[in-house]
């Protein structure tokens, strides 16, 4: 991801994430509300 960001950095919009293993899903509830307030900047 970190290589999308830095040679497209307007172009990452949306990243999806298919088959993510189950440990994936805790650690996306402790993350989803730090990027919203980081996209409301």
């Amino acid at each position: 991801i970190d290589v999308f960001y830095y040679y497209y950095p307007r172009r990452l919009g949306q990243v999806l994430f298919v088959d993510a293993p189950v440990v994936f899903q805790p650690i996306w509830q402790l993350v989803k509300p730090l990027l919203r307030s980081y996209a409301s900047l």
